[in-house]
């Protein structure tokens, strides 16, 4: 008899166990699927704003940069339609030109050359002794006889420096020239990251670490106006330059 007691009570131990515990899961169940389910949800949308917010980051840094190639190349697509072939020859009266240049942007230009259509540089300003210096294999002068005007990629050259050139092409007696200036790679990437600085920090404070490495924009390559790639791939293009 005593024996069938002791059996009943750990029987009843062992039920009453056993209903705490499916209550308790029972309970807790819709809990942590309600839980789960916001929990995905709220990270989706995190993760779709912050990408937005990043896409938005990077276009302006782009236009940034967009904007400070047009300028570059637009004021040099002026000095060649305002002056003659004879005019920019004179390398004395090209020294002058440099010079007003360097103290109007500050060093971003680093040189001018004026270059025949053989490829040959006729007058050049600058600190790099590249007068008389020969182009006509280079792939930037074969790109910008092509095109009225042009925006090299980043490249050693004969200076042995990187740097990249933006150009235009004019005419002269029948015979192609073209007008080059050299720009100063090291002032191009101090634009650059100050961009990427103001733009992130005049941004949404919440996303700062999110964005900073997406915000590394491959240096974009110009060599055929008119089409531009969204991606900005080492070889995309860029949005034309204004008209002048």
């Amino acid at each position: 008899m005593k024996r069938e007691k002791m059996e009943d009570a750990h029987y009843y131990r062992s039920l009453t166990r056993n209903l705490i515990l499916t209550v308790i899961l029972v309970s807790l169940a819709p809990l942590l699927l309600v839980s789960g389910t916001i929990l995905y949800h709220f990270q989706v949308s995190y993760r779709q704003k912050a990408i937005a917010h990043l896409e938005e980051l990077v276009e302006k840094h782009r236009q940034n940069i967009d904007s400070f190639l047009n300028e570059k190349l637009a004021d040099i697509r002026v000095m060649g339609g305002s002056y003659t072939f004879p005019q920019l020859s004179n390398e004395l009266f090209l020294q002058e030109r440099l010079s007003i240049r360097q103290r109007e942007h500050g060093g971003v230009f680093v040189d001018l050359g004026l270059v025949n259509d053989q490829g040959v540089q006729i007058a050049y300003a600058g600190t790099f002794k590249l007068g008389r210096a020969v182009y006509s294999e280079a792939d930037w002068f074969k790109k910008a006889m092509k095109s009225q005007y042009f925006v090299s990629d980043v490249f050693l050259g004969l200076r042995g420096l990187p740097h990249f050139i933006v150009a235009t092409r004019g005419e002269w007696q029948g015979r192609k020239w073209i007008l080059r200036a050299t720009i100063d790679f090291v002032a191009f990437n101090l634009l650059r990251i100050d961009s990427l600085i103001n733009t992130v920090y005049a941004s949404n404070k919440g996303l700062l670490g999110h964005g900073f490495q997406a915000l590394i924009v491959p240096f974009p390559k110009w060599d055929h106006p008119g089409t531009y790639d969204s991606n900005l791939s080492p070889n995309a293009h860029l949005s034309p330059p204004l008209s002048i």
